[in-house]
């Protein structure tokens, strides 16, 4: 019979263990527990979220734009109505300049550093806002405003070319507008009208999900820079929910189902289909704000119930293929 050497060409290490790291096709002889090796690659997908830094001002109904490391929170109501703004590097909050506006319910697109912030309320100064600001990474700047004033609308894009869709003033809104950096245009409208919806992708790669028209939506549209197609819906009918990611990889989560059940529950969206997550925020919540991708995201802040607000944040790592290596005894 012919050994390994003859059929190979060379000879099988022997280790007194198992090597660190292991590497692809390695083959090994383990004199330790007299058992021939050899490593494989397999994937492995983890889908979680975790415990990160609390925000410094607890609050609801905010803004938020950025990477799950690189993150901005603006706006809110503690109550009262909030323009405080802090910025997240991975693991703490910090506290930076405040916005011009204070106000809740309202959208947000871009970075940490090149955020845009638009719409909301601020009663009684304000019932329905079409207010629009900049943040340059130290200051807002006010800049013009969107053509229908409104809250509870989502947001996509990025600071100079941002989507602003849905919303309440005061009946449910299917009014979409783009903002190209100084002005807003409108364009054509969402296929169903609701308030208290997320948004992902960009300005003409758009995904609108979840939200209520005013009755419990699982609605999902995208958006091709022209016109609102229907798609799939999602699986939890919910409002007051967040999102990240694109409009072929997207991942809602939280939110609420009337009457009262705060939602943990997250479904990631592949163009086509949502899927249900296993496991969901560690924090029930609605009214929360979230960024980031469908692999790296970030939750935070919200209501856990109609009294209780929270500055809870979680990061979601999810839908990661990695490889693994294995070790598959072969004698």
């Amino acid at each position: 019979m012919s050994d390994f050497k003859t059929i190979s060409g060379f000879r099988t290490q022997s280790l007194a263990s198992d090597p660190s790291p292991l590497l692809e096709g390695q083959i090994f002889y383990n004199t330790a527990t007299n058992v021939a090796k050899i490593t494989i690659l397999e994937t492995v997908t983890t889908n979680a979220w975790a415990s990160g830094g609390n925000l410094n001002t607890t609050r609801r109904s905010l803004g938020g734009a950025g990477t799950q490391t690189s993150a901005l929170a603006f706006g809110g109501t503690t109550p009262p109505f909030s323009a405080a703004t802090e910025k997240y590097d991975g693991t703490n909050w910090t506290s930076v300049n405040s916005m011009n506006t204070a106000r809740q319910d309202l959208a947000g697109a871009g970075t940490q550093t090149a955020t845009l912030a638009f719409g909301g309320t601020n009663p009684p100064a304000a019932p329905f806002s079409a207010a629009t600001e900049k943040y340059d990474g130290t200051n807002w700047t006010s800049v013009n405003s969107m053509n229908t004033a409104r809250e509870l609308l989502a947001g996509a894009g990025t600071q100079t070319s941002s989507l602003a869709f849905g919303g309440s003033n005061p009946t449910v809104s299917a009014v979409t507008e783009k903002y190209d950096g100084t002005n807003w245009t409108s364009v054509n409208s969402m296929n169903t009208a609701r308030r208290n919806l997320a948004g992902a992708g960009t300005q003409t790669s758009a995904l609108a999900f979840g939200g209520s028209t005013p009755t419990n939506s699982a609605a999902t549209e995208k958006y091709d820079g022209t016109n609102w197609t229907s798609v799939n819906s999602m699986n939890t009918a919910r409002n007051q929910l967040s999102g990240a990611g694109t409009q072929t990889s997207a991942l809602a989560f939280g939110g609420l189902v009337p009457p009262a059940t705060r939602q943990t529950a997250t479904e990631l969206y592949d163009g086509t289909n949502w899927t249900s997550n296993p496991t969901g925020l560690a924090t029930a919540r609605e009214v929360l704000a979230g960024t980031g991708t469908q692999t790296s995201a970030l939750a935070f802040g919200g209501r856990t119930s109609p009294t209780t607000l929270t500055n809870a944040t979680e990061e979601w790592t999810g839908s990661i293929t990695q490889l693994a290596v294995r070790t598959i005894t072969t004698s």
